[in-house]
């Protein structure tokens, strides 16, 4: 089974983030999820990935094409404010590049295959903003949390 657009893109963003962490961050421990119940079964820092939706525009009136611009959150749950700050910076400046693309092929349960397929863009960043203001009775997960949201569009080739 071969996963559509919204899973490839989840899958490749979370194989390069991981990626970047490992050259830039490998010190720190940091882990790479894509659901939020998986925040809070280990240690922080954490980036949370997930395809929150694909905004399908048409190419323009009377065109039979659609564009999809998909909307991307990452989330980042930091151990202090410090971190939160670095880790956001450091991540804006990471996807102002282009993010390669593959398309993954499922066989019981486990990628089985992956193409390089092209280009994730990101078009639009639609939040980058510390995410919680009321700490109060927050879990220190949720304390120091940032997301950042961007609208991107693949570039097949």
């Amino acid at each position: 089974m071969a996963y559509r657009i919204s899973r490839n893109i989840e899958g490749s963003i979370i194989e390069w983030l991981q990626a970047a962490v490992d050259a830039d961050w490998a010190s720190f421990n940091i882990r790479i999820v894509k659901a939020f119940t998986q925040v809070y079964n280990g240690s922080l820092p954490v980036f949370c990935v997930q395809v929150i939706t694909p905004n399908p525009t048409k190419l323009e009136i009377g065109s039979a094409t659609w564009l999809r611009n998909i909307e991307v959150s990452i989330r980042i749950f930091a151990q202090e404010d410090g971190a939160r700050l670095d880790l956001s910076d450091w991540l804006l400046e990471k996807i102002e590049s282009s993010i390669p693309y593959y398309s993954y092929t499922v066989s019981n349960g486990s990628v089985s295959e992956k193409v390089l397929s092209g280009k994730i863009n990101v078009n639009t960043i639609l939040r980058d903003e510390k995410e919680l203001v009321n700490l109060e009775n927050l879990e220190q997960a949720d304390k120091f949390r940032h997301i950042i949201s961007f609208l991107c569009r693949v570039a097949t080739s």
